[in-house]
């Protein structure tokens, strides 16, 4: 389950600085020809918006070092003096949210007597949209398990499956709920099994079973913790790099349900906590984040995220095309016949009516009912059908009094389920007396 941390002290609008942490020293060597290993990762370009870059320097068989950065900004301490054969610093360069659109280029030179290596790294500023809104491409989130009246404790897979949605529906995909089933079992599997303790996970379990497991037959490439996941700048920069993100959150009491705004209003600081809670970050403005929760979406304000939030993280799709197992497609179709019988000696109409339900590939809880002129008939309700190969089928007789002219509307509709979307037939039958 989630645990909240400490409370941890909000960045403020840095001014661009270097500021490095030395590990131990290992014993210095009189001479060095030149370095033999020196890395700086990441390596390459950089993008950021606000808050922090994190930067490590590892330097080995120099004999002296120096970083520089341009535009030329204040480092601290004055200049890197290696005077020790292997080095390593944290670097932390701090940025100012406010400012955007800008490159920094940083510069490390490590020399020895007779060779020198210099490595870069290119850091570029922007500014993350004031509005984002990957929500909005989505027709209606999943429950996958989590809602109010199925409520498993899966909301962290049930948060794996928002953020696919999400991803889904911004590529122009299905933007409906996936099925269920996937997730659960992922729950299942790491709770052992169905008849394991409904206890919950963290977000760190699902995300490593995530990447090196899958969720039906879905593989993510990475995921990394946001450390200052308090700051709005960071998380809408990740958000406007990744469409979603993975969260958790300690759950006021009096936040477990929706509500038009999560705020401090209703969840003071000190408000007993209901317990730990995943969701995914779909969106945010100048208010706060939007996230997917529930088969919905909740607004909060930031001052609520930055009490109750207890982590953020970044999800990197895996490079190759997935295809959800999103619920099928079905189609019905309503056939009707007419004959003549006795029914204790009085003369009837039998209507005989057969729906064929197609695109049905498994077992399904789903079923079909009958109605006439818009009334069930009777015993003709939630039947459950008979499965051949790819369709399912159900049979239904209704009795008519023998008479006079008589038209019928008939109407056949397989309720569907988490795996087949639902699908209506009608037909309409005259008879004559």
């Amino acid at each position: 389950m989630f645990t909240r941390p400490s409370p941890v002290p909000l960045l403020g609008l840095l001014a661009i600085s270097m500021l490095c942490t030395f590990l131990p020293a290992v014993a210095a060597a009189s001479s060095t020809i030149g370095p033999s290993a020196v890395i700086v990762a990441p390596h390459g370009l950089v993008s950021a918006a606000g808050g922090v870059v994190y930067v490590r320097i590892d330097i080995q068989g120099a004999s002296s070092c120096s970083v520089a950065i341009d535009p030329p900004v204040q480092i601290r301490p004055h200049g890197l003096a290696c005077r020790d054969l292997e080095n390593s610093y944290r670097a932390t360069i701090g940025l100012n949210p406010k400012l955007h659109d800008r490159r920094f280029a940083l510069t490390l030179i490590a020399r020895g007597s007779a060779r020198q290596i210099v490595r870069r790294l290119v850091i570029v500023q922007s500014r993350a949209p004031d509005v984002i809104d990957n929500y909005a491409n989505v027709s209606t989130y999943g429950t996958y398990g989590n809602g109010a009246n199925d409520a498993v404790g899966d909301c962290t897979l049930a948060t794996a499956a928002d953020i696919l949605q999400t991803w889904d529906a911004m590529r122009g995909m299905a933007n409906g709920p996936l099925a269920t089933q996937p997730f659960l079992d992922a729950y299942h599997s790491l709770v052992g099994g169905p008849g394991g303790p409904d206890i919950g996970l963290t977000a760190r379990q699902v995300l490593n079973y995530w990447q090196h497991t899958g969720i039906d037959n879905n593989m993510i490439a990475s995921w990394h913790a946001i450390s200052a996941y308090r700051n709005p700048a960071l998380i809408e920069a990740a958000l406007a790099r990744n469409g979603a993100l993975y969260a958790s959150v300690a759950l006021p009491s009096t936040d477990t349900d929706f509500l038009p705004l999560w705020s401090m209003a209703e969840a003071p600081y000190g408000t007993p906590v209901a317990g730990g809670h995943a969701l995914a970050i779909v969106g945010y403005d100048a208010r706060g984040p939007y996230f997917a929760t529930w088969g919905g979406v909740q607004h909060a304000t930031w001052q609520w995220w930055k009490t109750w939030g207890s982590g953020a993280y970044v999800v990197k799709p895996a490079t190759t095309a997935w295809t959800p197992n999103v619920v099928n497609v079905t189609s019905s179709a309503l056939s009707a016949s007419v004959r003549t019988v006795s029914v204790n000696g009085v003369a009837m109409y039998a209507l005989n009516l057969v729906d064929t339900v197609s695109g049905v590939t498994g077992p399904t809880t789903g079923t079909i009912t009958f109605s006439d002129n818009g009334q069930p008939i009777t015993g003709c309700v939630s039947i459950s059908g008979v499965a051949s190969g790819s369709t399912l089928s159900a049979r239904c007789t209704e009795y008519v009094p023998y008479g006079s002219i008589q038209s019928d509307a008939l109407f056949a509709g397989y309720s569907g389920d988490a795996e087949f979307a639902d699908s209506t037939s009608n037909t309409a039958v005259i008879v004559f007396g």
